[in-house]
């Protein structure tokens, strides 16, 4: 396992290229190109090279809209800072929206004036969410920077598209290269599937998680 997440170009076929062109061009747009591709979980992402009519600007929300109809499926812009698309042909891509979303707290006390804790929350672009816990060895300034380095380690790994369990490994071949120069810090790890609602939690040292939901305990 290397990289997290592979496309596979998915044919558009003639009739939905037909009602893209068509229903973009009633709302003022120009298409020059779309592109379907499907990851490894089956998640589409449609690419798209347009521009508006001269002299307008078409809304981001209406073409998302468009989008979704012809494909049928709930798209959401990604990154996509603009809210128009404007005269310059330039390419945009839609995602699937998830089917869920995390709310998530904290709370955090320590004995001593800094805690050798901490927390990570991480949307990714495969459509997961990372939920990470490291505990330094002991406290004070050192445990924090320790588990600092480990939490910003599995994201930077967990975001160039590696697997969870292939971050793990390297996290802790790293903790073994380093021998006496780095305490051990411990992780826990969740990550959340957006779309399948499937939960994987994964441990280096860490305690027993308990899911909670209403009365029941697990």
């Amino acid at each position: 396992e290397s990289v997290d997440d592979t496309y596979d170009f998915h044919s558009i076929s003639n009739e939905q290229m037909g009602l893209l062109t068509s229903r973009l061009r009633d709302a003022g747009i120009v298409l020059k190109r779309a592109v379907r591709l499907d990851n490894r979980r089956g998640i589409s992402e449609i690419i798209v090279t347009m521009k508006a009519k001269k002299g307008k600007c078409v809304a981001i929300r209406e073409i998302t809209k468009i989008i979704s109809l012809v494909f049928d499926k709930d798209v959401e812009i990604v990154k996509e800072k603009r809210r128009v698309v404007g005269n310059d042909m330039m390419t945009y891509r839609f995602k699937e929206r998830p089917n869920f979303y995390v709310l998530h707290g904290f709370a955090k006390s320590s004995y001593e004036d800094i805690s050798g804790d901490n927390f990570s929350v991480v949307t990714l672009d495969s459509g997961q969410t990372l939920l990470g816990i490291s505990d330094g060895m002991g406290t004070g300034i050192r445990a924090y920077k320790d588990s600092e380095m480990v939490l910003e380690l599995i994201e930077n790994l967990m975001m160039s598209g590696f697997g969870e369990e292939t971050t793990l490994k390297l996290v802790n071949t790293l903790f073994a290269l380093e021998g006496d120069d780095l305490s051990p810090a411990t992780v826990d790890m969740s990550i959340i599937d957006m779309y399948s609602g499937v939960c994987d939690f994964l441990k280096l040292g860490a305690a027993t998680t308990y899911v909670k939901r209403d009365k029941w305990v697990e």
